[in-house]
This record gives C-alpha cells, structure tokens and sequence, in this order.
C-alpha cells in the first residue's frame, strides 16, 4: 500500500516534468497474490479514473498483462 500511497505524488511529478506526450498507466503488480492483496481493483480503478488513466492489473509471476503494458 506504500506504493499505491504516493501515486498522486508521481503523477503530480510527471505532470510536471515529464513530455506532454508521455504515455501514463496505473499497474497494478502481483495481482496473483490474492491473499496478501491489499489494494482491491476497485481502489486502483478509481484512482485511474480521477486522473483518466488506463489501470492495468498484470503478475510478474504468471506473465499476466505484461506484454500488454508494454503494447499499449
């Protein structure tokens, strides 16, 4: 929850900083860990609609969305 606690402050950052042109996703990593989850997909989804963002649930584990997130 660390991570998902300071996406504000990135997207802030990259708002900032970053090309106008710059693609920006919510990923959501280790989705296949569903009992330690803390963060729901309805949290994550949220958060990528108030900034208007695609979210992205991917495991590294299992490959999950990982080529996807590097497609889109």
């Amino acid at each position: 929850i660390i991570s998902f606690n300071h996406v504000r402050d990135w997207l802030s950052e990259i708002k900032e900083y970053a090309q106008t042109d710059v693609i920006i996703m919510l990923v959501a990593n280790k989705v296949d860990k569903t009992n330690e989850r803390v963060v729901t997909s309805e949290m994550g989804e949220n958060l990528a609609k108030e900034y208007e963002i695609p979210y992205v649930e991917t495991s590294a584990k299992t490959g999950l969305n990982i080529e996807f997130c590097f497609k889109a």
